[in-house]
Parts: structure tokens; sequence; C-alpha cells
């Protein structure tokens, strides 16, 4: 989805961190990326919340899924992939999260 690399969470370009940062007038910068552990309860949990927990929900309402039918179609096809790569329960992943320290 194009909102992802406009949003907080999908901001990982560290050069283009790294410029803001310093273009703000901070001299000294460090980034480091921490990764943790991401569970939900199920791949069903995950899938709902990314299909109807996030933006997807509007992209996919401005694309015609917004019927009760169509947005469990679209949800249980997520739930599957992820099922797929991570498990279904619990389904388990990594998330990452780059750290500035500025002053």
């Amino acid at each position: 989805p194009k909102f992802i690399p406009t949003m907080p969470f999908g901001w990982s370009d560290r050069a283009e961190i790294e410029r803001v940062t310093r273009a703000g007038g901070f001299a000294n910068v460090t980034i480091e990326t921490l990764s943790f552990p991401s569970v939900s309860p199920s791949a069903a949990d995950a899938a709902k919340g990314w299909v109807e927990g996030t933006p997807n929900a509007a992209i996919l309402a401005e694309r015609g899924v917004n019927s009760p039918e169509s947005i469990a179609t679209v949800r249980e096809a997520v739930r599957q992939a992820l099922a797929k790569n991570f498990g279904e329960s619990p389904c388990r992943s990594t998330m990452q999260a780059v750290v500035v320290t500025a002053w």
C-alpha cells in the first residue's frame, strides 16, 4: 500500500532520517535498529488488524471492497498468507524500530 512509506511506522530510510534530523539542527546523530518479537494470538487476529485496523480499510473501501462479505474475503486471504509465513496460532514475526538519538 502507498500509505506505508508516509506513516511513522514505515519510515525506515536511515539516510533520509539522518538528513532530516541534521536539517533540524542536530549535529550529533546516532541511528540504531532494534529488533524484537511480534506475536499475535492467531493469524486471524493479525489479519483483522492489518485489513481493518490500518489505512488499508480506507484503501479497500475506495476500491469497492466495503461489504462485510468482501472484507471477509480479503481478511481470509491475508490470514492464509500470514499463517503460511508466520504460523497460524500463535502468529510470530519480528518487528524493528529505528531509534534516533540526537543532540
